[in-house]
């Protein structure tokens, strides 16, 4: 190895890290108002405050395709229960940040968590 090779890998191993320092400070913030978007078919049926600890509840979410309940709880997220045969709703985990979902397909169901400046840029929980 050269001097401009070890001077060159320095580099990229720099700019590397301060590249992550980068993203994980400014460009994954969560915001000071964070929300619950309920969606059923593709239309916003409900918006709930999850930071307000006075909005910890469990709902129930009929609809003409399914049954889910829903449970916020200390400003997560997650599903109890659901009619769905496969159950994927409701093994997932609970969700907190700004861009997380859950799923429930076969019921047509959406939880998303929604913030204040929704144009900010989410990296996934593989980037993290």
């Amino acid at each position: 190895m050269k001097k401009g090779d070890v001077i060159l890998i320095i580099g990229i191993v720099l700019f590397s890290l301060s590249s992550i320092f980068y993203i994980k400070n400014f460009l994954n913030r969560d915001t000071d108002t964070k929300y619950l978007s309920v969606q059923v078919n593709g239309q916003e049926i409900n918006a709930i405050d999850i930071l307000d600890p006075d909005n910890d509840q469990e709902f129930e979410i009929n609809t003409e395709y399914g049954k889910n309940t829903v449970i916020i709880e200390d400003g997560y997220v997650r599903i109890r229960s659901a009619n769905c045969p496969d159950q994927v709703c409701v093994i997932h985990k609970k969700i907190s940040k700004t861009g997380e979902t859950i799923v429930c397909l076969p019921n047509k169901l959406v939880l998303e968590i929604k913030g204040d400046n929704n144009d900010e840029i989410e990296i996934d929980s593989i980037n993290k």
